[in-house]
């Protein structure tokens, strides 16, 4: 779910308390995979994306990905309810106090762009519907795609860890 406006804003909302209540209380009677939906919120008041929203869209498709590939859980979308949401807060790069620069022509004149070396990092925060359990995953790696699949490992582990209390009566 990726939300890029007010009425979609609203809609994230409704669609939350809908998971909550279609979720809470039915722990017992769910079987199969961990249902996760992976989003973030990019929309400003004038309904405009940022450069920092473009970033966090491509982190959530990039640990959808990841959470695909693990098999683990189950990426869900709108249409069916999650057992755990997984939210985008911010990416950027941990530096290492080196830096890389590089020229680019742009019609005829050399533009050089100088960005800090280091790890990138996702930050994301991770709920439970129905409950009252928040915490912070943190991923990083040498791109944007090694932090997804980092995060995507330490979220796969807390779901190993924690599936008994998400779905009492099923083990491990």
């Amino acid at each position: 779910m990726r939300v890029r406006g007010h009425t979609d804003v609203v809609l994230a909302v409704v669609l939350l308390i809908a998971w909550s209540v279609n979720g809470a209380g039915q722990g017992s009677k769910k079987t199969g995979p961990i249902r996760v939906a992976v989003f973030t919120t990019t929309a400003s008041a004038e309904q405009f994306v940022d450069p920092e929203g473009h970033q966090r869209i491509d982190s959530v498709k990039d640990l959808e990905r990841s959470l695909r590939l693990g098999g683990r859980v189950k990426v869900v979308d709108g249409n069916e309810a999650p057992d755990v949401l997984i939210e985008i807060v911010s990416r950027d790069v941990q530096a290492d106090g080196g830096s890389v620069t590089a020229a680019i022509p742009v019609f005829g004149t050399m533009i050089s762009r100088t960005r800090p070396t280091g790890a990138a990092v996702v930050r994301a925060r991770l709920s439970v519907v129905g409950k009252d359990y928040v915490a912070e995953i943190v991923g990083s790696g040498g791109r944007w795609g090694a932090a997804a699949n980092d995060a995507a490992g330490v979220i796969e582990t807390w779901v190993k860890d924690y599936r008994s209390r998400l779905r009492p009566g099923e083990g491990k």
